[in-house]
């Protein structure tokens, strides 16, 4: 893991947020999800319109709330920064988009709650530039990904996954 961010996930961060936002859909850079500032690469919101612009691209299949990930070379996707990423995309459900920017300690009324995405309207994306062998090939089963095509592997638990490697497709 790096000690600082390195110039990847800036370029990527920014490249992915300006491919979204030419389609129209919106977008928002480091959501943070808790107080210990652990963020969120890129939160992509979709309405039922924007599907539709992203029918033809490696996201078609992103939902209501999508988690984007980016780890570039010399931060590679580990078990343990799995675990954290998923831990991060539950928390994007956990508090309504009102309050996701700052995380509030009251208990929410049930009326809040409907703003609240289930976790079948919620992806997690992550694009590796440097394919984690240990989560596709060693705990494969543990984790379930299966291999879609070249590059493109999905988890169709409760919260889908999804894992893209550029350097197969």
């Amino acid at each position: 893991m790096t000690t600082s961010k390195e110039p990847f996930d800036e370029t990527a961060k920014a490249f992915y947020r300006h491919l979204f936002k030419t389609w129209g859909v919106e977008v928002e850079t480091e959501r943070e999800v808790f107080s210990h500032a652990r963020t969120i690469d890129l939160v992509v919101s979709l309405s039922e319109a924007d599907r539709d612009k992203l029918r033809d691209t490696v996201f078609a299949h992103f939902k209501s709330l999508n988690a984007l990930e980016l780890k570039g070379i010399n931060d590679p996707l580990t078990l343990a920064e799995h675990n954290r990423i998923l831990m991060r995309a539950w928390a994007l459900g956990a508090t309504p988009k009102s309050e996701s920017k700052s995380v509030s300690t009251e208990l929410q009324d049930d009326d809040d709650n409907e703003s609240v995405p289930l976790p079948n309207q919620m992806t997690v994306t992550i694009v590796c530039v440097t394919r984690p062998d240990k989560i596709l090939t060693q705990l494969r089963k543990e984790l379930k990904f299966k291999r879609i095509e070249a590059g493109i592997y999905h988890c169709k638990e409760v919260l889908e996954k999804w894992i893209i490697c550029p350097s197969e497709l």
